[in-house]
């Protein structure tokens, strides 16, 4: 009789082992078919997310220092260094180039600052742009483009200053120079 309640027990017990290893077969599962891809939408969203905010204080960055150039007395020079993220175009336009120059809409970028970020084309498929791309000026669901505008009576004059990083994957530093005299605000890539 003991003989038997051993192996009874030992039969429990590979059946406890075999249940376990089930258990641990459909957590994997679970974990590999929902919520890893979870994950990875979410890492290539915030990866947009923060290509579009670079682009974004760029943009602002060089809107502002043309705009403290215009309104400051007499001449004066600034030299700024901008970081352009990877698929990023950045225009200063103004009425004699708006056609020209690659970026937004030139309806909807005149005489300002714009940035257009192209955006990953298979995060689109399964989640919206980002949040910062909400109102954006030329409605392409592909492309997260804004606009800052200048100080009125500026008379900034861009020579068809553009920013073009369209192409990289990776960032860059740019450097611009704002310069003001007699004739008006001028900016240049340096």
């Amino acid at each position: 009789m003991g003989s038997i309640s051993f192996f009874q027990n030992l039969g429990r017990r590979g059946q406890a082992s075999i249940e376990i290893i089930m258990l641990v077969m459909i957590i994997a599962l679970f974990i590999q078919t929902v919520i890893n891809p979870s994950l990875t939408i979410a890492a290539a969203s915030a990866k947009e997310t923060a290509k579009v905010g670079q682009a974004r204080f760029a943009a602002e960055k060089l809107a502002n220092t043309i705009d403290a150039v215009s309104v400051a007395p007499g001449e004066n020079k600034r030299t700024i260094t901008l970081f352009v993220p990877g698929n990023t175009i950045i225009t200063c336009k103004s009425d004699e180039i708006a056609a020209t120059v690659p970026g937004p809409d030139p309806a909807a970028c005149n005489e300002e600052i714009c940035f257009q970020v192209a955006l990953d084309d298979t995060l689109l498929n399964v989640a919206s742009a980002p949040s910062a791309c909400v109102g954006d000026i030329d409605g392409d669901d592909d492309k997260c483009a804004k606009a800052f505008d200048l100080l009125d009576g500026a008379n900034v004059v861009c020579a068809g200053v553009v920013i073009d990083n369209m192409d990289n994957y990776t960032g860059i530093p740019v450097t611009v120079g704002v310069e003001k005299d007699a004739s008006g605000t001028r900016v240049t890539l340096s």
